[in-house]
C-alpha cells in the first residue's frame, strides 16, 4: 500500500506540473489563481444547468430525477475531457522504463497511474455534481446526513467510469494503429469516427428524451430502459442502501479487473504500443525544393496530423459546427418550426454567432505548437529562417484546420436558417477574424507559457497550462460576447453587434500580433 501510495503522489504531481506557470512565487500564485477560476466557472456552469434542468423537471413531478441524469451527464463529459489521453497517461511517459524497473508489481504501477487519471475525472464530477445535489436538496427540502452521504459515495465511485471507458477506448485505438502502416493515419480516422459516433449517439438521445420526458411516466420509462445503472442512484437517494451498495459495485469492480488483466500483460503492452515498423527497401529519390514557409507549413501538418491525440483535441470544435451546420440543412424545416414556436426567428443570426463563437474559443493548435517542439527546437533557432515566418506556419495550420470547415458549416446553417447574403457574409468574416485572433492569442499565450519537458504530447496537449490559459480565456470571453449579443439583440441589430465585434476581432489580432513581432523572437531564444 506504501508503495502504492508514493507511486499515485509521483504520477499526480507529473499530471499537476504540466499546469505549473514557472518556479517562482508569482507565477504559482498566477498558477493557483488561474485553477480556482477555472473551478469556480465550473461551479458557475454547472449551477446554472442544474437550476435550469431542476425547474424543468419540477413542472413535471421529477425534480428526483436531476441527481441522476447530472451523473449521467458528467460521467459522459469526463469521458470526453480524457478519452484523448488516456492512453498516453497509462502506457506512454518516458519514464515507464523506470518504473517498470522498480521493485513493484505491473499491477501497482498501472492501478497507480489509472488512479491519477481517476482524480482528475474526480475533481470534474465533484464541480459538476454538487450544485446538482444541491438543487435536488432544495426541491425536495432533504438535507438529511443519509441524502449527503449517498450523494458523496455516488461521486467518488463514479468516476471510476469515465477512467475505465476512456482507457479501454484509448487503448483500442492505440493498439490497432500500432500493427498498421499508417497508424497516424489510422488513429485519427478511429477518433473521427468515435467523434461521429459520439455527435450521433447524443443526438439521438436528446431526440427519443424530448418524445419521452413529457411526463414522469415517459421519462421514468426512458432512463429504465436507457440509463438503467443511474437508476440505481435515484433509489440509493431514496434511501436504498443495497442499490448504492450495487451501484457501488458496478463502477468499481470492472474498473479493477480491466487494471488486473492489463497487468499481466503491462510490459508486453507497452512495448508494443511504442514499437515502430520500418522498411528495409529504402530509394534515393529527388528531394524537391521549396520555400522557407511552404516547407515549415508542410513540417506543421506532418506533425499535426502524425499526432492523433493533437487531432482530436483540436478539431473537436470544427467538426462540431461542420456536424451542427450540415444538420440543420438537413432539418431546417424542423428547425424553423422550434424558432417559430419559441418566437426567436428574428435572432437566428445571433444564435448562429453565438454558437460558432463558442465552438472557435475551444479550437486552437497554437497554444501548443512551441511545447511540441520538445527537444528539436533548437533546429528552429538555428536555421536560416526568421522567427516572423515560423510564426507565421504555425498561424497559418490553425487556418486550415479551421477556416474551410467554418465556411462550409456557415453556408450550410445561412440556407437553413434563410439568412441574407449580408447577414451570411458578416457572420462569416466575423468568424474568420474571430478565429485569426484566437490563433494569434495561442500562440502569444505559448511563448510565455512554453512546457518542453513533459513526459508525452498528450500531457502538452492535454494537460499544459497554456492550454488551461487559452481555454479558460477562450471560453470567458465567449461567455461575455454571447450574453452581450443575446441581451441587445432587440435594440442593437446583428449587422452593428457583427461589426463591432470584427473591429474588436481585428484590433486584438493586430495587438497580439504586434507583441509577436516586438517580443516572440526573444522568448523564442530564451526558451
Amino acid at each position: 500500500m506504501r508503495k502504492l501510495w508514493i507511486l499515485l503522489k509521483i504520477d499526480f504531481r507529473a499530471l499537476l506540473a504540466a499546469l505549473s506557470f514557472g518556479s517562482s512565487r508569482k507565477k504559482k500564485l498566477s498558477g493557483a489563481a488561474a485553477l480556482t477560476l477555472l473551478g469556480a466557472l465550473m461551479l458557475l456552469l454547472s449551477g446554472t444547468y442544474c437550476v435550469s434542468g431542476g425547474m424543468a423537471l419540477n413542472t413535471i413531478g421529477a425534480i428526483d430525477y436531476l441527481f441522476p441524469l447530472a451523473a449521467a451527464l458528467a460521467c459522459f463529459a469526463s469521458f470526453l475531457f480524457t478519452v484523448f489521453c488516456a492512453s498516453g497517461v497509462v502506457f506512454g511517459g518516458k519514464d515507464m522504463d523506470l518504473m517498470l524497473s522498480l521493485p513493484v508489481s505491473a499491477f501497482v504501477v498501472m492501478l497507480a497511474k489509472m488512479l491519477a487519471l481517476y482524480l482528475e475525472n474526480l475533481a470534474f464530477c465533484v464541480l459538476f455534481l454538487v450544485p446538482a445535489a444541491g438543487v435536488q436538496a432544495y426541491w425536495q427540502m432533504d438535507w438529511s446526513f443519509g441524502y449527503w452521504g449517498a450523494v458523496l459515495i455516488a461521486i467518488l465511485v463514479l468516476a471510476f467510469l469515465p477512467t475505465l471507458c476512456s482507457l479501454l477506448i484509448g487503448y483500442a485505438v492505440a493498439f490497432v494503429s500500432g500493427r498498421m502502416r499508417h497508424k497516424a493515419l489510422v488513429a485519427n480516422i478511429a477518433y473521427f469516427l468515435f467523434i461521429a459516433a459520439i455527435f450521433a449517439g447524443t443526438f439521438w438521445l436528446q431526440t427519443g428524451m424530448q418524445k419521452v420526458a413529457v411526463d414522469r411516466q415517459g421519462l421514468t420509462a426512458f432512463l429504465n430502459q436507457w440509463l438503467s445503472p443511474f437508476m440505481l442512484l435515484w433509489r440509493a437517494l431514496a434511501g436504498d442502501g443495497w442499490a448504492l451498495l450495487l451501484f457501488s459495485a458496478l463502477c468499481l469492480l470492472p474498473f479493477l479487473g480491466v487494471v488486473f488483466l492489463f497487468s499481466a500483460r503491462y510490459r508486453q503492452i507497452v512495448s508494443g504500443l511504442s514499437s515502430h515498423r520500418s522498411r528495409g527497401n529504402y530509394r534515393l529519390v529527388q528531394v524537391e525544393a521549396s520555400g522557407l514557409f511552404q516547407a515549415l507549413l508542410q513540417k506543421e501538418l506532418r506533425r499535426y496530423f502524425g499526432c492523433p491525440v493533437y487531432v482530436a483535441n483540436t478539431m473537436f470544435g470544427t467538426a462540431a459546427l461542420l456536424v451542427g451546420g450540415i444538420a440543420a440543412l438537413l432539418f431546417s424545416a424542423d428547425v424553423r418550426i422550434v424558432l417559430a414556436q419559441l418566437q426567436l426567428e428574428e435572432a437566428a443570426p445571433v444564435l448562429l454567432l453565438i454558437s460558432a463563437v463558442f465552438m472557435l474559443s475551444i479550437t486552437c493548435t497554437t497554444n501548443v505548437c512551441i511545447s511540441l517542439e520538445g527537444k528539436n527546437l533548437w533546429i528552429l533557432k538555428e536555421a536560416p529562417v526568421e522567427a516572423k515566418t515560423i510564426f507565421l506556419s504555425k498561424i497559418a495550420l490553425q487556418l486550415l484546420v479551421v477556416w474551410p470547415g467554418l465556411l462550409v458549416a456557415g453556408i450550410c446553417a445561412a440556407m437553413a436558417f434563410r439568412l441574407s447574403v449580408v447577414h451570411t457574409v458578416l457572420l462569416l468574416l466575423t468568424c474568420f477574424l474571430y478565429s485569426l485572433g484566437n490563433a494569434l492569442w495561442g500562440l502569444l499565450i505559448n511563448l510565455l507559457l512554453p512546457k518542453m519537458d513533459c513526459e508525452n504530447d498528450t500531457v502538452i496537449v492535454k494537460q499544459s497550462a497554456s492550454v488551461m490559459v487559452t481555454s479558460l480565456g477562450g471560453m470567458l470571453i465567449a461567455v461575455v460576447i454571447g450574453a452581450i449579443c443575446w441581451f441587445t439583440r432587440s435594440w442593437v441589430s446583428f449587422p452593428v453587434q457583427s461589426g463591432i465585434l470584427i473591429l474588436l476581432s481585428a484590433a486584438a489580432a493586430a495587438v497580439c500580433w504586434a507583441w509577436i513581432l516586438r517580443r516572440g523572437a526573444q522568448r523564442l531564444l530564451a526558451i
